[in-house]
C-alpha cells in the first residue's frame, strides 16, 4: 500500500465520522448526510477500484473513468454552487424584509414618542 493510499483511507474515515457527528448534533439533514456519504464512499471506491470508474464511463460512452469522474464532479459542483446561491439569495430576502419591519416600527415608535411629547 502506497502512503498516497493510506492518507487518502485516513481522510475519508475522517470526513465521514466528521458527517456522522454532523448528523448526531442536527448541523446537517438526513438528506445532506445521505448525500455527502454517498459522494464519500463513491469516492473511496473510485480511489481504490479506478477500473470501476472506467467500466462505468464506459456504459456512458466515455472512454476513460478519470474523465468521467471528471465531468461528475464538475456536475456536483455546479449543483451545489447553484443550492448556495439560492441559500443566499433566499437570505439576503429574508434580511431585507426584516430591515423593513425594523425601520417601520422605528419610525412608529418616534412617531408615538413625539406625539405624547
Amino acid at each position: 500500500m502506497t502512503i498516497l493510499k493510506i492518507i487518502i483511507t485516513i481522510f475519508l474515515v475522517f470526513a465521514v465520522l466528521n458527517l456522522i457527528k454532523q448528523l448526531k448534533k442536527s448541523r446537517i439533514s438526513r438528506a445532506g448526510f445521505l448525500f455527502w456519504f454517498l459522494i464519500w464512499v463513491a469516492v473511496g471506491i473510485v480511489f481504490w477500484r479506478p477500473e470501476l470508474a472506467t467500466q462505468i464511463a464506459n456504459q456512458f460512452g466515455i472512454g476513460r473513468g478519470a474523465d468521467f469522474v471528471i465531468y461528475i464532479s464538475i456536475i456536483v459542483i455546479f449543483y451545489q454552487i447553484f443550492r448556495i446561491y439560492s441559500r443566499i439569495e433566499k437570505i439576503d430576502t429574508n434580511i431585507t424584509k426584516i430591515t423593513r419591519k425594523i425601520a417601520i416600527n422605528n419610525a412608529q415608535d418616534k412617531r408615538e414618542n413625539n406625539i405624547n411629547n
